[in-house]
């Protein structure tokens, strides 16, 4: 099993409407193999928590560059979560209360017709 957490990279400074647009789809396909034979328990996935990568590193969390070629996505990354489950509960307090202090990047992109 998988134990690093998949993140996308929205931007350098600040989300790019560009990368936005460029992932809209990704996510949608990505949701809908998630939710697949989940008949009334289907999730929507709503956008993004933006946590910026000097945060991350602040925090002590590795943070890695991954490029997702199956799924044709180069702005992927992992976050390093490692086997420990306290460490594990350590990183989602620290992930919420970063995401806490920033804002949800909607989907569809800003620059889409809804």
């Amino acid at each position: 099993m998988d134990q690093n957490l998949s993140v996308d990279r929205l931007g350098v400074r600040k989300p790019d409407c560009k990368v936005l647009e460029y992932l809209d789809p990704i996510c949608k396909d990505h949701e809908a193999r998630l939710n697949a034979g989940l008949e009334g328990k289907a999730r929507t996935f709503h956008g993004w928590a933006q946590i910026n990568v000097s945060e991350l590193r602040r925090n002590s969390i590795e943070i890695q560059s991954s490029p997702d070629e199956e799924n044709n996505n180069p702005y992927h990354a992992d976050i390093v979560r490692g086997i420990e489950k306290r460490f594990a509960q350590w990183l989602a307090f620290i992930l919420r209360e970063l995401a806490q202090q920033n804002e949800l990047v909607l989907r569809p992109s800003p620059r889409q017709d809804v």
